[in-house]
């Protein structure tokens, strides 16, 4: 009986290890581009792993990719970035321009440029959501790309959207000057 009972123990720890090593291999194996987080309150989300930031190149100057990096990195590596304020001042206002009806409701809360690196927040009000996977899913595949185009502008890293209590969606995605 005693042995019945150990091999019974053994065989749950193997299969809540087993379990246990597939969400954390599903989560870190999950491409970057795929990683949005959706907040049902006001209360923020998981934090994210961090690592060493992989660095893309715009032109000649290295800047990191904003995919791995929590968001107080992310304001960090804007905030340690020099202002070219010609480029910056332009290409803000092209953003506001370009993101102007790019999503119905949608509304820029800021829009603040570097000398490369760009941060775009955004909020779609709860009343302009009556589907809110679909629209989701939409801003994940891309849908305010163009308009990034438009503006000189590339996405670096995974758009981030959380969600208030009151419904609205709320969007930061960071950009590089291409």
């Amino acid at each position: 009986m005693r042995a019945r009972n150990v091999a019974f123990g053994t065989g749950v720890c193997v299969i809540a290890a087993a379990i246990a090593w597939t969400g954390i291999a599903t989560r870190h194996g999950a491409p970057a581009d795929d990683r949005v987080r959706i907040v049902a309150g006001s209360t923020g989300g998981v934090r994210e792993q961090s690592k060493a930031p992989a660095r893309v190149s715009s032109g000649a100057v290295s800047i990191p990719d904003m995919t791995d990096l929590t968001v107080n990195e992310r304001a960090a590596a804007i905030d340690a970035r020099p202002r070219d304020p010609a480029w910056a001042e332009a290409t803000e206002r092209q953003l506001r321009r370009q993101l102007d009806g790019a999503v119905d409701g949608l509304v820029v809360d800021a829009a603040r440029c570097t000398d490369v690196l760009c941060a775009v927040e955004a909020t779609i009000p709860a009343r302009q959501v009556p589907d809110r996977q679909r629209l989701v899913d939409e801003l994940v595949r891309g849908t305010l790309h163009p308009a990034f185009g438009r503006a000189g502008l590339l996405p670096n890293g995974s758009i981030t959207i959380d969600a208030d209590d009151a419904g609205a969606l709320h969007i930061t995605q960071y950009l590089r000057r291409r």
